[in-house]
């Protein structure tokens, strides 16, 4: 691997790859073709990141923290990782499994698992086989779906297979010249003996508190299943591609793996991949396979398989075509070097335009994903009429606003109709003031200023009319002017998500006449949110609505899960003491109202922290106001506005 070369920025990088253990993160490190410094610009992230490239790719490497593995985990480092590198086209989850081997699916160490999608079991690529219900009449019943991987990563999937069929894979000599050139470092990668591959009956466990399994295990009589020696010519591992089965518990059941392998086809099992495939980092899974997922598994294979998975996905991102992006046009070369004032962002830019953005994200990708499970999708790669959103103040909306205009799955619907869309998304906050975030001329200034960064050729279109003295920021038809030609420059539709319309100081009918206008000029479709309004429900030719208090439950059990597991890191016991009677009693008293729910769920975690008894916060939350505004004036310092939610 070269030595660092560069820092570029965190917009820079287009392919974040996850591992979940430290042998994982070493190999991936290890198959960079450069490695970069740390971007100057990273910010507040407590992730530990190697940058460098691969290929074409500039490529994020990440791990999970030690000793935290799991679903919520991973979900959490993807929502974090988006937030930090902003321009992220898509995940790698790369890492090791235990096999589900079949007579159909002739599995062997050091193989390799791609999750794609069986057209056979609908499944996208990935199933959460322990999520769903238990009926006395039918047993354990599997429910929902995971989204399969990317476009882009399964045409590259398959573009590979191909290669792979013509040509044979030579993975097993990469992995070995890496190797070679990283001794002794990477000495422990090299590949296990064939005969350390034992696949065991099912039925044979292994004898509790017996040591190696070929010390004992592999002398017993009908304790091994006999299995054809592979082709001299099959020297490389085989690549599988199928489903992945993903839990928060280690698979080590034999009888179950053989179950959920006949009745889900699941190849192999590992414990990260479902908390990451419904996020907005669009993923692909790649295994390396180290053992049988029954009670022989052993250490012996873990390194080579992290090296065969990640092998193969270095040979993905081969295959992958690289995104061409903007060159820097003359005026911001002349900005950067200069320092000159008059940037077209600095001048749009007004005190508080980004303030309801840095609220919101933190939390909006990781409560939100009820939403796709409503109408909404269909609003979206359908109809050209509004869509409104309504609930109380504290409900939720300005998070799930947020979320859903930079959501990837939004765009993704967009494009099941049209392939040219563009999302925009503007807050009306009343305590605005002087701030002009409030009124028209702030909208247009804010969709003009989300424009003109994510796109160098309208940025210098409106740095020409600024110079030329045709853009006065002041000037609410100048500013309509620019974003009607920003938008024919763009060649896109707009999707725009106007949040806070009970807010606006011109009233709500204002704001629809605003969306009229707008319509007239360019091709658009609104989202609107506010508090419930008749007067709005009435004017507006909806296409459908959600009412907020009707879908929180979702959202208050995630932040339960996170917020208590961040707690217990530090205090192991709140885990234990916060009982799932205690949420139920929490969510039936917030009545759908998140940000109650989640004021009290932090007052009770800090007082289990320091240590009150159980009487203790029963006598808490039997004594919390019911409303939103008193819970708010009860906690000095809390300065969130029911305005803001």
């Amino acid at each position: 691997m070269a030595p660092l070369a560069r820092s570029l920025r965190s917009k820079d990088y287009s392919v974040a790859w996850i591992s979940a253990i430290q042998k994982e993160y070493l190999i991936a490190c290890a198959l960079l073709d450069d490695e970069h410094d740390n971007p100057i610009d990273i910010g507040n992230d407590d992730n530990c990141y190697t940058f460098g490239s691969i290929g074409e790719h500039n490529v994020v490497i990440a791990s999970l923290p030690m000793a935290r593995m799991g679903l919520t985990q991973a979900g959490i480092l993807a929502t974090e990782m988006l937030r930090t590198f902003p321009k992220l086209r898509f995940g790698l989850m790369i890492g090791i499994a235990g096999a589900a081997p079949s007579a159909n699916n002739d599995i062997r160490l050091g193989d390799v698992v791609v999750s794609v999608p069986d057209d056979h079991t609908r499944l996208g690529g990935v199933v959460h086989y322990g999520f769903g219900a238990t009926d006395q009449r039918k047993g354990f019943q599997r429910r929902g779906n995971l989204n399969a991987p990317p476009e882009v990563l399964l045409n590259a999937t398959n573009k590979l297979k191909t290669k792979f069929d013509r040509q044979g894979n030579r993975m097993d000599h990469m992995i070995h010249q890496i190797i070679e050139q990283n001794s002794p470092r990477l000495d422990k990668y090299k590949r296990p003996p064939k005969e350390s591959d034992i696949l065991y009956r099912s039925t044979f466990i292994h004898p509790e508190g017996a040591s190696c399994c070929t010390d004992m295990c592999a002398k017993q009589d009908q304790a091994v299943k006999e299995r054809l020696p592979r082709p001299s010519n099959v020297d490389q591992p085989v690549i599988h591609y199928g489903t992945i089965g993903s839990a928060d518990n280690l698979m080590k059941d034999a009888s179950l793996r053989d179950h959920l392998a006949s009745k889900d086809g699941i190849l192999c099992f590992e414990m990260e991949s479902a908390g990451l495939m419904n996020t907005d980092l669009r993923c692909i899974v790649i295994r390396g396979i180290c053992d049988y997922s029954d009670t022989h598994k052993n250490d012996e294979w873990q390194e080579y398989a992290a090296a065969a998975a990640a092998m193969y996905a270095k040979e993905l991102l081969g295959v992958v075509r690289a995104l061409k992006t903007f060159r820097v046009g003359t005026y911001g070369v002349t900005k950067l070097l200069t320092g000159k004032k008059n940037d077209v962002l600095d001048v749009l830019k007004y005190e508080g335009m980004f303030d309801k953005r840095e609220y919101s994200m933190p939390e909006a990708m990781y409560y939100n994903d009820w939403i796709w499970e409503t109408d909404f999708p269909k609003w979206l790669s359908t109809s050209d009429r509004p869509y409104w959103i309504n609930g109380k103040p504290g409900s939720g909306k300005s998070t799930l606003m947020a979320y859903l205009a930079v959501s990837k799955q939004t765009m993704a619907q967009l494009r099941i109709r049209d392939e040219s869309y563009w999302t925009g998304h503007f807050y009306f906050d009343y305590r605005a003031g002087k701030n002009l975030p409030n009124n028209i001329t702030g909208l247009y200034r804010t969709l003009l200023h989300q424009l003109a960064d994510q796109n160098e050729q309208i940025k210098e279109r409106l740095t020409t009319l600024l110079e030329g003295g045709r853009l006065r920021v002041d000037n609410q038809q100048n500013l309509l002017d620019a974003l009607c030609e920003a938008q024919i420059l763009s060649g896109y539709k707009f999707c725009l998500f106007l949040d806070g319309l009970d807010e606006f100081e011109g009233g709500v009918i204002e704001v629809v006449h605003i969306c009229q206008l707008l319509k007239q000029r360019i091709p658009v479709k609104f989202c609107l949110a506010s508090r419930p309004d008749s007067q709005l429900a009435n004017t507006l030719n909806l296409w459908s609505q959600i009412t907020m208090q009707e879908f929180n439950e979702v959202s208050m059990l995630r932040y339960i899960e996170r917020k208590v597991q961040k707690a217990s890191t530090a205090n192991y016991t709140i885990e234990r003491r916060f009982h799932p009677t205690l949420t139920k009693y929490l969510i039936r008293r917030a009545e759908g109202i998140l940000l109650w729910f989640k004021l009290v769920v932090d007052m009770v975690v800090e007082q289990f922290d320091q240590g009150a008894s159980n009487s203790e916060i029963v006598d808490l939350v039997q004594d919390v106001p019911d409303t939103l505004d008193e819970v708010l004036s009860s906690d000095p310092g809390n300065d969130t506005a029911t305005g803001s939610t």
